[in-house]
């Protein structure tokens, strides 16, 4: 069974999220409720079972960090050339 931890830290005036995944090789989409799982940033569809999903990361200008999933390299594309 997989379990993630989400946390935020204080590192020298930096906002830090910490994202720790317990047994990264469990199957796809093992016990994610559809009403937790992340939504597409390009088409909305919640990405529960997409060996294909995608995550972009950074830094915002006030030092936080921000993300943003997609289902597929196919939506990163569309989201891209809006």
């Amino acid at each position: 069974m997989a379990s993630v931890t989400h946390t935020n830290h204080d590192i020298d005036s930096f906002r830090c999220s910490i994202v720790t995944m317990q047994n990264a090789t469990s199957n796809l989409g093992e016990d994610v409720d559809p009403s937790e799982a992340p939504e597409c940033a390009s088409c909305g569809e919640r990405i529960i079972h997409a060996a294909a999903h995608r995550v972009e990361t950074w830094i915002d200008s006030d030092g936080h960090v921000q993300h943003r999933h997609f289902c597929d390299p196919e939506c990163q594309a569309r989201f891209a050339d809006r």
